[in-house]
C-alpha cells in the first residue's frame, strides 16, 4: 500500500488511519490522515501540531496527536504528546473539498500523556482548528498494485488527495496564530485471496 502527501515547510499533512475488516471476504478498508500544521507569529512564538492514527494489532485504531510550542527565543516552550485510542478520532478531512477539522483536549497529567515544559508543569492544551482549501494546491494520485505469491493473491486500489489548507481556530492557551498547509487524504481497499 502506498501513501502519498506532500509537506511544506509551513505546512499540514494529516493522516487518520480507520481500519475495517470484512466479515469472511479477505477484504480490508483503511482511511488513512495525516497532519502537521504549523503557523508562527511574526515576532513572538511558532507551533507545530502533528497526528496520525493507525491500527493496534488487533485493528483497533490508536491515535496520536502532538503540540510544540516555543517563543522567538526558544526560551520558553511546550511539548505535550498523547496517544491512545481516545485520540483516534481527532481530526475529520473531507477528501473532495480538502476541508479540515482537529479537535483534542492534551492534558499532560493524563497517563496517555508526556511532555516537558520551560513553565514547570505543563498546561492543558485545547486544540480546535478548521482548515479550508484555498486554491493554490491540489493533487490526486490513483493507483493499483497488485501482489502474488505461491499460497496468494492480494490486490490494492488507493486514492489519494493532498490540497493546500488555511487553519483558523484556537491552540489554548497560546494566542491564535494564522496557519497553513496542506491536508492529505487516502482511501485504500485490499483484498488477499
Amino acid at each position: 500500500m502506498k501513501t502519498s502527501c506532500l509537506v511544506q515547510a509551513i505546512g499540514a499533512c494529516l493522516i487518520v488511519t480507520i481500519s475495517a475488516v470484512a466479515s469472511g471476504s479477505g477484504a480490508s478498508i483503511h482511511d488513512r490522515w495525516n497532519v502537521n500544521v504549523f503557523g508562527c507569529d511574526s515576532d513572538t512564538a511558532c507551533v507545530n501540531v502533528t497526528g496520525q492514527v493507525a491500527p493496534d494489532f488487533d485493528g483497533t485504531p490508536i491515535g496520536s496527536v502532538t503540540v510544540i510550542w516555543n517563543d522567538a527565543t526558544f526560551t520558553n516552550f511546550l511539548f505535550v504528546s498523547c496517544s491512545g485510542p481516545a485520540y483516534s478520532r481527532f481530526s475529520t478531512v473531507n477528501a473532495g473539498s480538502g476541508s479540515a477539522t482537529i479537535s483534542a483536549t492534551l492534558d499532560p497529567s493524563s497517563p496517555d500523556c508526556q511532555s516537558f515544559s520551560s513553565f514547570g508543569s505543563a498546561p492543558v492544551v485545547s486544540i480546535s482548528l478548521v482548515g479550508k482549501a484555498d486554491g493554490q494546491f491540489h493533487r490526486s494520485d490513483i493507483g493499483i498494485e497488485t501482489t502474488q505469491t505461491t499460497d496468494s493473491l492480494s490486490k490494492s486500489r488507493s486514492q489519494s488527495d493532498c490540497y493546500s489548507d488555511v487553519f483558523s481556530g484556537s491552540i489554548a492557551p497560546f494566542e491564535a496564530l494564522g496557519m497553513t498547509g496542506t491536508v492529505c487524504t487516502t482511501h485504500t481497499s485490499d483484498q488477499v485471496r
